[in-house]
């Protein structure tokens, strides 16, 4: 992901399940696929609002539809505010 935030020139929201893809291991549900490294670089991005669900997995949009009404709402606000500069 670090391609892609060294190009950010927008505020952006990211969410993830609260279980990273690592170490492997046996679970219940499709894993995060974001890492602890990739989160970090997320959450040290001053573009970046980071959302971390407590549950979930992979397919967090279609098990916490809750989830994807915050993410709408931090957009449409973040809309028509400044970007900030680096």
């Amino acid at each position: 992901y670090a391609p892609l935030l060294a190009g950010l020139a927008v505020p952006a929201v990211v969410a993830f399940a609260g279980e990273p893809l690592f170490p492997e291991r046996e679970t219940a549900a499709v894993p995060s696929l974001v890492d602890e490294a990739e989160r970090r670089l997320f959450k040290a991005h001053p573009r970046v609002r980071v959302l971390a669900a407590a549950s979930g997995g992979h397919a967090m949009s279609v098990k916490d539809p809750m989830l994807v009404a915050v993410i709408r709402q931090l957009l449409a606000g973040e809309a028509g505010r400044p970007t900030p500069s680096r």
